[in-house]
């Protein structure tokens, strides 16, 4: 004989306000959302990372140094830095390495709260341990850290607690001091600050993301040095100005982070333009006159080739660059 059995439903949410504990206002929060980005919204998870170009993915300046910018928004001293797979790797040259690193933070508006950074570290050594950690002017020495869960083989990875102050104007300044060994070798990997007393997963984001966030600060306009005749893609609409002036601009993917400082290459025949208007060659340009950075935008006022005819002048121009490479930088 079948037997069969019933059982009247249950309204999970109803059973869940009649527990002991209340869930409180943010608990009400949670159980209502519909979805899991609603969620991570509530709990902070999600653009997190106070920290741009972290897992070190944008190298737009090359990848090898010896000083200055390294992979985009890291400074080094004392040692060659390389990119190396998926991390940074640091050879200290003397006992006084270390890496620096600004956050942008218009107005202090986070001033006083607290934060923490957390990152993975692998040295040749063997000991996986910085000297210390200084975040707005404060040294925070190794035993002001605790160790995480390391998900990558090898390394360790590290949280350090810190607080948030005004000690820069617009800017939170970090120092990552490493081992006070010449000749120590350093690998380092998803380097994360961010608000508040717990340190989360790193947060990860898309290649293309991360060098839009980077060229805020700096951008490669221009480098014929990778292959020849590669410039020839990188062509502009002019305009022929007069016989000794032709204008062109060149819009920047990126809105900069103020007018931007250009740099040019000076080496051989230097940043050049070939020109051509009407099925002639007005060019290469035989200098620059002027330019006009602005956040969105560079002016270039060049010299066509000499003894140019008027006939050409009031009509539009191909540009492409011709030699050297041209960059842009607004970094703090």
């Amino acid at each position: 004989m079948a037997v069969k059995f019933t059982k009247p439903e249950i309204n999970v949410r109803e059973k869940l306000a009649e527990l002991d504990k209340p869930s409180g206002i943010t608990g009400e929060a949670m159980l209502r959302a519909e979805t899991p980005q609603e969620q991570q919204a509530l709990i902070g998870v999600g653009r997190r990372n106070l920290i741009i170009n972290g897992d070190f993915q944008v190298w737009q300046r090359g990848t090898s140094f010896s000083s200055g910018f390294t992979a985009d928004r890291w400074l080094t001293a004392a040692g060659t830095v390389t990119k190396d797979g998926l991390a940074l790797k640091h050879v200290a040259t003397n006992t006084d390495p270390y890496f620096l690193y600004k956050v942008e933070d218009i107005g202090n508006r986070f001033n006083g709260q607290d934060a923490i950074a957390s990152f993975y570290l692998k040295t040749s050594s063997g000991i996986n341990k910085l000297q210390y950690l200084t975040v707005c002017n404060v040294n925070y020495t190794h035993d002001k850290m605790y160790e995480l869960p390391s998900e990558i083989e090898g390394y360790t990875r590290w949280a350090c607690p810190v607080k948030i102050t005004n000690a820069h104007t617009d800017f939170i300044r970090m120092v990552v001091e490493l081992e006070a060994v010449s000749g120590n070798i350093s690998y380092l990997r998803q380097f994360q600050l961010e608000l508040g007393k717990v340190a989360t997963p790193f947060e990860h984001r898309s290649y293309g993301e991360e060098l839009a966030l980077c060229q805020r600060y700096y951008q490669k306009l221009f480098d014929t040095n990778a292959g020849t005749y590669r410039h020839r893609w990188q062509g502009r609409i002019g305009s022929v100005y007069s016989t000794t002036r032709v204008f062109v601009t060149v819009d920047l993917p990126v809105q900069m982070r103020n007018t931007p400082t250009l740099v040019f290459e000076t080496a051989g025949n230097g940043f050049r333009w070939d020109i051509y208007s009407a099925n002639a060659d007005i060019g290469p340009s035989t200098g620059i006159s002027s330019t006009y950075p602005s956040r969105d935008s560079i002016g270039f006022d060049v010299v066509p080739k000499a003894n140019l005819s008027s006939s050409y002048v009031g009509f539009a121009c191909h540009m492409d660059v011709r030699d050297g490479w041209c960059h842009a930088t607004a970094e703090l």
